[in-house]
């Protein structure tokens, strides 16, 4: 791994750790509690293997990638590690954390590490809830935590704020009126691509 993508996948986890990642986070120490789920969805990322050390506090995971370890939440720590590298995997791992904790982290790391949306971008995943390639619901979950992201900033350009707003209306893909009969129709959705293409706000 280079360093571009270890940087990439630090500020991706920054970004995503939160209490919905680990009971045990605090903004003073956002990585605490948080090795077993990170070691798993970097290696889902980014592949490698998972290795632990036994630490006073428990086993803590972390990532071996091309031979060399990463450990992203080392940082929880006061002291120095005295690593062991003991060969770990996903089930072992997985005791540390649990499904929901999982889904969420798994969510948020793909999404910061991906670029942020353009009009492109949304236009593009509009028309593959259209096309059935993408489940308004998957479309719902996506918008959701961009604009989640885009509420927690001080500042956002004006392209920015444009989004923002796009996928705060883009929120409401996938309210039903009942059991499959969505409230938006997909006339409604083509008529979303086509204001979105000509700057125009829903």
């Amino acid at each position: 791994m280079n360093a571009q993508t270890n940087k990439k996948m630090q500020e991706a986890l920054l970004k995503s750790w939160s209490i919905n990642s680990s009971s045990k986070w605090t903004e003073n120490n956002p990585g605490r509690g948080q090795c077993g789920v990170t070691a798993l969805v970097v290696n889902d990322v980014l592949g490698g293997i998972i290795r632990k050390t036994q630490l006073p506090e428990g086993w803590h995971f972390y990532n071996e990638i091309h031979g060399v370890r990463y450990d992203f939440t080392f940082s929880q720590f006061n002291e120095q590690i005295k690593y062991m590298d003991i060969l770990s995997n996903r089930e072992e791992a997985f005791l540390d954390t649990n499904q929901k904790q999982y889904d969420y982290l798994k969510r948020s790391v793909n999404l910061h590490y991906e670029k942020q949306p353009t009009k492109e971008d949304i236009i593009n995943r509009l028309k593959s809830v259209v096309n059935g390639q993408m489940t308004r619901e998957d479309f719902n979950i996506w918008s959701f935590i961009w604009v989640e992201n885009f509420d927690s900033r001080t500042h956002l350009s004006i392209d920015e704020d444009k989004m923002h707003k796009y996928l705060i209306d883009l929120l409401a893909i996938d309210l039903e009126i009942e059991k499959g009969v969505y409230f938006h129709e997909v006339d409604e959705i083509n008529e979303w691509i086509e204001n979105i293409k000509k700057g125009k706000l829903l």
